[in-house]
């Protein structure tokens, strides 16, 4: 496991530098139409929760008037699709492919117009980063989107959707968070492996989706049961769930599939604990997740 989080943090040391650029040159384009916009990198590439490229993409938050957002939308009109509103309520400027500093490559950019930058910040960046168990959170997360991003598609072509193997990325760390709160005497002192079988086990066999669930306020309970719920709830999915942040959120556009994951997370505890395999021994070999093998 410590190879695979080495080789993670290897390839994301590479893209800095064009994270960086990439943001630059936005700011800059944002900038000639919004001299006084504020930004602010939010979601996975924020918490330094990102997969390698071409795994990866951009969200930023920034402080645009509808007239400078209009503006900047027919500036960089070749780039830019519609602005549209995605399941959260709130306005997304999506472009799909930003070119990079290197020009070998693009990257999905997401920009959120607001009118403060901390609006809408979802699992809050300064917090997650603060959190003590952090890095072992991190590597939990990494893992896991590297598995289902390699492993699930093989389970159903639903799951090789765009998002993290059927799931979006945040919906993904809320579910690592609450359940790592959950148990802070067994996983925050134990190895990886034993946080990892755990987290396939308790959502993949034990956590009752229709009728719990997931909360990642200050709460006691990480999963109170759905009947004394009072905040949004994902009714599709059978999820529901409260933001700290933006008590309008749903978790995401690919949460329906939730019963499919479960399938994925389920064998992958079967074959952890009855099989007794290595955390790695669940990837098909070679990984590769930027072109290269990972291990």
């Amino acid at each position: 496991m410590n190879v695979f989080v080495h080789s993670i943090n290897n390839e994301l040391q590479n893209m800095l530098q064009l994270l960086a650029g990439c943001l630059s040159a936005i700011t800059d384009r944002i900038r000639a139409v919004a001299p006084s916009a504020t930004f602010a990198v939010v979601g996975s590439a924020g918490k330094g929760m990102n997969l390698p490229l071409p795994h990866s993409d951009l969200d930023i938050l920034a402080t645009l008037t509808s007239d400078e957002l209009a503006q900047f939308e027919d500036n960089e009109r070749e780039l830019v699709l519609p602005l549209r509103t995605n399941a959260r309520g709130m306005q997304v400027l999506q472009m799909p492919a930003f070119p990079l500093p290197n020009g070998d490559a693009t990257i999905k950019v997401d920009l959120v117009p607001v009118s403060d930058k901390s609006s809408g910040s979802l699992l809050d960046v300064v917090a997650v980063r603060r959190r003590p168990d952090y890095h072992r959170t991190r590597a939990m997360v990494l893992y896991l989107k590297a598995f289902l991003r390699v492993k699930s598609s093989m389970v159903d072509p639903l799951l090789s959707s765009p998002g993290v193997g059927g799931m979006s990325s945040y919906l993904l760390q809320v579910l690592v968070i609450a359940y790592v709160d959950s148990v802070p005497d067994t996983c925050a002192n134990g190895d990886l492996r034993f946080c990892i079988v755990g987290f396939f086990g308790y959502y993949g066999k034990y956590f009752d989706f229709a009728n719990y669930c997931i909360d990642v306020t200050s709460s006691d309970n990480r999963f109170p049961p759905k009947s004394t719920f009072t905040g949004p709830h994902f009714t599709f999915s059978s999820v529901c769930a409260v933001d700290p942040h933006d008590p309008t959120n749903n978790l995401g556009e690919m949460t329906y599939r939730i019963s499919l994951i479960r399938k994925v997370f389920g064998a992958a505890y079967d074959d952890l604990t009855l099989n007794d395999v290595t955390l790695l021994s669940l990837f098909p070999a070679p990984v590769t997740l930027s072109g290269n093998p990972l291990f």
